[in-house]
């Protein structure tokens, strides 16, 4: 039995030093903090409403593992790279071989913001996966990738690297597992 609820979570992420991301770190899943602390059913779930305070590199991880296995499938979503990219990536698997991975990266500028919160939502709904801007998901879109392999998202997680630290408030709506 499944009790519908939402939730707000702050997360604080602590500076990872280097620079870290599913296109190139085979166990990017230990450098993650999962939001799912409740234990809610995150199966149904298709998008994510937060708001973040970074000064740039906020990553979102959306894994069909809810272990925190790497080396399942899972979709990386980076905003900030720098002060004009962010990237959506799709990985099928920890091999990195070039096969394993795509991904779409779109202009960004000035993105993050190191003092003042900046409202974002991802959707992952029928295998297309988009980044937008404000508390509404569908507008203000700023990216996408389509993905013909989807997979359900069992667990999220999120981590900045760079040398940066981060704040969250992140809003989950899902079931609590009875």
């Amino acid at each position: 039995m499944g009790l519908g609820v939402q939730i707000t979570t702050n997360v604080s992420t602590t500076k990872v030093d280097g620079y870290v991301s599913a296109w190139h770190t085979a166990d990017i899943m230990d450098y993650t903090i999962d939001i799912n602390r409740y234990n809610i059913d995150l199966s149904r779930i298709t998008s994510l409403v937060f708001e973040i305070k970074a000064c740039r590199r906020a990553h979102v991880l959306l894994s069909s593992s809810g272990v925190r296995n790497s080396s399942e499938p899972l979709y990386e979503i980076l905003i900030g790279d720098g002060i004009f990219n962010s990237y959506i990536i799709h990985r099928t698997n920890d091999s990195l071989h070039p096969e394993s991975r795509k991904y779409e990266g779109f202009d960004t500028v000035d993105i993050q913001n190191c003092t003042v919160y900046i409202p974002f939502w991802i959707s992952w709904a029928d295998g297309e996966i988009k980044l937008g801007t404000g508390v509404v998901v569908g507008e203000h879109v700023l990216g996408n990738l389509t993905n013909t392999d989807q997979f359900e998202v069992r667990s999220i997680g999120v981590f900045t690297d760079g040398g940066k630290t981060g704040n969250w408030i992140i809003q989950l709506e899902g079931n609590f597992k009875i």
